[in-house]
């Protein structure tokens, strides 16, 4: 039997309108692989988060100082960010529904640290640094009670890579913080060496505290660098390391999140360039007819 054209043409529209729907339908099922309610199409790789003996860990407490002592990237450092001078800086993320994470509004939550290996770029979170639980009372969490960690990646005179980044979500209860999508890499991967342990003095560096007990999980040596060791081809001791022109202790803002948006400053100033010429042009032809 030979199917009349309309008929035939209907049955594709109809699959064509299906294909959307479908995708909608099975998104939610891609999402929940990971435990997240959302995606952010910026993301690529993990995070491992390390205590100060270079355990992985997956849970603490969110008052912990530091809450954790070490970040370790699954993803390398593109070319112009995996040299010498390149740094490494945490960042955590208020998730929001129904809000771009590039709008998300987020915070910097460690100084920025010089590390060694391009491959598995790392920071140092430090005792001088504020733990989650600040973070958590600034920016309380508005979905599912999660936040993100990112790394952002800086080099000197530079803004902070944020084509991508990996990334890892705590889920906060109370005071306790459980990694939903822990990452895989070893924290003996590398090292670094915080800005911070770099141009400050040790009195500024309050001694760790622990609001409670933390459990750790996996085998490892010392992540961490000590007075003397390597770093990026320098040795860690405040008195010897260089600091290149234009550096600090802290990374760049990036330029998503809680900061300006570049795009729509842009748009801010042709708009009101546009908004002066159109009234030059009414004067003068206002002056013209009188």
């Amino acid at each position: 039997m030979t199917v009349p054209r309309r008929l035939s043409r209907a049955a594709g529209l109809a699959v064509l309108a299906a294909i959307p729907l479908a995708g909608l339908l099975l998104a939610p099922a891609a999402e929940a692989a990971n435990g997240l309610p959302y995606t952010d199409p910026r993301s690529q790789g993990s995070i491992t988060l390390c205590d100060a003996s270079g355990h992985a860990i997956t849970s603490g407490n969110i008052h912990d100082r530091p809450t954790f002592a070490w970040v370790v990237s699954s993803q390398a450092a593109p070319p112009a960010y995996g040299v010498k001078t390149g740094k490494a800086t945490v960042y955590a993320y208020q998730p929001r529904a129904q809000v771009n994470p590039a709008d998300w509004s987020g915070q910097q939550i460690s100084g920025s640290s010089l590390y060694n290996n391009p491959a598995h770029p790392m920071a140092q979170v430090t005792t001088g640094d504020k733990p989650i639980g600040d973070f958590v009372a600034a920016y309380p969490p508005q979905w599912d009670g999660l936040i993100q960690l990112r790394i952002y990646l800086t080099v000197p005179n530079h803004l902070a890579y944020q084509v991508r980044y990996p990334t890892t979500d705590l889920k906060i209860t109370g005071s306790v913080f459980t990694v939903v999508d822990p990452g895989n890499t070893p924290c003996t991967v590398g090292r670094a060496v915080s800005s911070e342990h770099l141009l400050l003095p040790a009195s500024a560096f309050p001694k760790p505290s622990a609001a409670s007990p933390r459990p750790s999980t996996g085998t490892g040596a010392t992540s961490g660098p000590t007075p003397g060791a390597n770093v990026a081809g320098v040795a860690v001791t405040p008195s010897t390391v260089p600091v290149a022109a234009g550096t600090s202790a802290t990374a760049d803002p990036p330029s998503g999140g809680s900061g300006a948006n570049p795009i729509l400053v842009g748009l801010l100033v042709v708009a009101v360039i546009g908004a002066a010429g159109t009234a030059v042009f009414i004067l003068r032809s206002r002056s013209a007819t009188h």
